[in-house]
């Protein structure tokens, strides 16, 4: 029996890969976008499909931010917050 129950947790090393993404807790604020065109992505990292772009001078509201396993800080923006698929690098952005 114990062996049916280890066979059962028997996990592959990418499958218990975690994430070490460290999600901020921000107020709402205003950023304008300060690159010719941004690629916003449905999760707060490069691995994500992309959704949309967004253009040179824009404004938008960021909700949440995340810093993913590859130290790069990420926001959402507002108009996803539903659906938490709109995910921007805060690189290329300026706070207003």
């Amino acid at each position: 029996m114990l062996n049916k129950i280890k066979k059962l947790f028997k996990r592959t090393e990418k499958e218990v890969e975690v994430k070490k993404d460290i999600v901020n807790i921000v107020e709402p604020y205003k950023i304008k976008i300060d690159v010719e065109l941004l690629i916003v992505r449905k999760g707060p990292g490069m691995e994500y499909d992309e959704v949309g772009i967004v253009k040179e001078n824009n404004a938008f509201v960021i909700v949440e931010e995340i810093i993913n396993k590859d130290g790069e800080v990420w926001g959402l923006l507002k108009a996803f917050r539903r659906e938490r698929n709109g995910w921007i690098n805060l690189k290329y952005v300026c706070k207003q």
